[in-house]
């Protein structure tokens, strides 16, 4: 209706001008079509520099918003979740690229499916999701499930969901994100064993203590009865008790040995010494999967290693070599053999089961990548074994034996040792003792042991009876069990140097356990041999030049 200003308008004008007076001149009718040019050409051009300018307004606009779409689009393919939006009939309108590459689908390859399709569970995992979710009025957090991959692989994941809601309130569409839990998951078992471990350290560590404090008695008056010559139809029993008694006493110090947790210690150690102990740790268990063990070959120098690692090496070594040949299900052999280099200390575990194929040859040390079925591998092992060797200067390789099977080879630098100290003899002359243990059994052993060489030796049972007593007489040595149960050994010790600092370095502390450093104090492990506590004595009084360091 533009088109009828410019004619309308100078018709106004020509009206008011000559005050709507008729008739009108001829050239007051030619002035009409002039003035409407003129207004229709001004209307025409407001009208193109209008319609450029919103042109122009409407593509900044829109670039705006594209821009905008393509950066929220960045946002949701790049976020740590995988995000998808789902209908209300369960169908798939949007998936982020993390969605898709979580699955291992193509790009786009996931919208129009049903989201049963990717549960683990199908239908019946969705209609789960949709309860909770109706449950927590349109909310669901930390839901853990499991989603199913294009390859057939499932992934646990953690899920996190949505209502969307239109303008009128209702729910229309559903928006899930989901996270990958398979490293976490990882962790959790890590940190659950290792819990496990600890828990099982500690109750191990109880059971040898309770063990140990009889069997002191017990291994201690064997060998005095047989050291003083029995009867001779006594004499072969008694021989055998002993040495089932010392078969127990080996049995415990080794469980301790593997439950212990202390920092890394070097001292020089017998390789071989160490392969037999972790033998006679598996031998039970092998000879029930009618698998042989041997320890083999050369008698090696001693080696500065922490003997609490390489046992977990050598442990962890053979324990592959015992699964290996287990799965084969025809029994087997398992063999630690040692060797003597030039510059190494070389030690073989060899066993004659599948062994590797070749093509994992190159990636059985990698961290977490094992062989073994889901449950029984961390895919850790051979990696920390690795990690211990390289600190100690050595190497750990995989070889292939000529006849089958699998080997596998430490190599520990060869050096000079720093040797011990000659052990000195106990003094002669008598000895004032004060012997402190809350176990009946172990103090009457001990003393009894030192009244048998002219010592005097004063008792107590309790740590407060042992500081009145130190308090009230000289004493030249003092033998203190570590767990007592009214004050811990080094804290009973700690009192009694208070008041008899003459006594430093003269204090030996029992226990059922296996030290893991004890400052200057010197150390028994229950059960002691006479012959121990003789030694015990002699380091205890021996001139400080000669102490160990």
């Amino acid at each position: 209706m533009l088109w009828i200003l410019p004619v309308a308008l100078p018709l106004v004008v020509l009206l008011y001008r000559h005050g709507a007076r008729l008739p009108m001149q001829p050239l007051d009718w030619l002035g009409v079509p002039l003035i409407g040019c003129s207004m229709a050409a001004w209307c025409h051009a407001w009208l193109l520099v209008t319609r450029r300018r919103l042109t122009a307004e409407l593509a900044g606009r829109s670039e705006e918003l594209e821009e905008s779409q393509l950066f929220l689009a960045e946002v949701v393919d790049t976020s740590p979740g995988a995000l998808a939006i789902s209908d209300r009939e369960g169908r798939i309108t949007f998936a982020s690229r993390s969605a898709e590459a979580l699955v291992g689908a193509a790009r786009g390859g996931l919208t129009g499916r049903s989201v049963a399709d990717l549960y683990r569970g199908g239908s019946d995992a969705a209609r789960e999701v949709g309860r909770l979710l109706r449950q927590g009025g349109g909310w669901l957090s930390g839901h853990r499930t499991a989603l199913v991959t294009v390859d057939g692989r499932t992934i646990p994941v953690e899920l996190s969901a949505a209502w969307i809601h239109d303008r009128g309130g209702d729910a229309r569409a559903v928006l899930g994100m989901v996270s990958d839990l398979t490293g976490r998951l990882e962790e959790e078992k890590r940190a659950l064993e290792a819990e496990r471990l600890r828990v099982l350290g500690e109750s191990v560590a109880g059971i040898a203590h309770e063990l140990n404090n009889p069997l002191t008695g017990v291994v201690g008056y064997l060998q005095a009865v047989l050291d003083e010559g029995p009867p001779p139809d006594l004499a072969d029993p008694l021989r055998k008790a002993a040495r089932e008694a010392e078969r127990m006493v080996r049995t415990i110090r080794t469980l301790l040995t593997f439950g212990r947790r202390r920092a890394p210690e070097r001292q020089p150690a017998d390789l071989g010494e160490l392969a037999r102990q972790v033998r006679d740790f598996r031998e039970y268990q092998l000879r029930v999967n009618n698998i042989a063990v041997s320890v083999e070959g050369d008698v090696l120098p001693p080696a500065l290693v922490d003997p609490d690692q390489v046992r977990q090496v050598l442990l962890n070594l053979v324990k592959n070599a015992e699964d290996a040949i287990r799965d084969s299900g025809v029994g087997g052999r398992i063999v630690l053999r040692m060797r003597t280099g030039a510059e190494v200390l070389r030690v073989e575990v060899e066993d004659d089961g599948p062994g590797v194929p070749p093509e994992l040859g190159d990636r059985i040390f990698e961290h977490f990548f094992t062989t073994k079925p889901a449950g029984r591998g961390t895919g850790l092992g051979l990696a920390i074994c690795r990690q211990i060797l390289e600190a100690h200067g050595g190497r750990v390789f995989f070889e292939r034996p000529p006849a089958g099977g699998a080997r596998f080879v430490l190599e520990f630098p060869a050096g000079v040792v720093p040797v011990s100290a000659p052990v000195p003899a106990p003094p002669a002359g008598a000895l004032r003792v004060l012997v402190v243990d809350d176990e009946e059994a172990v103090r009457d052993y001990v003393a009894t042991v030192l009244r048998s060489e002219d010592h005097t030796v004063t008792e107590a049972a309790t740590a407060s009876e042992a500081i009145l007593r130190a308090e009230a007489a000289e004493f030249d040595v003092v033998i203190l069990d570590r767990g007592l149960p009214d004050l811990r050994g080094e804290e009973c010790r700690a009192e009694i140097l208070a008041r008899r600092p003459g006594l430093r370095g003269r204090v030996i502390l029992m226990s059922g356990d296996i030290p893991d450093g004890g400052g200057d104090a010197l150390f028994l492990l229950k059960p002691m041999t006479i012959d121990e506590i003789r030694v015990a004595i002699g380091r205890a009084l021996a001139p400080p030049a000669t102490l160990p360091v």
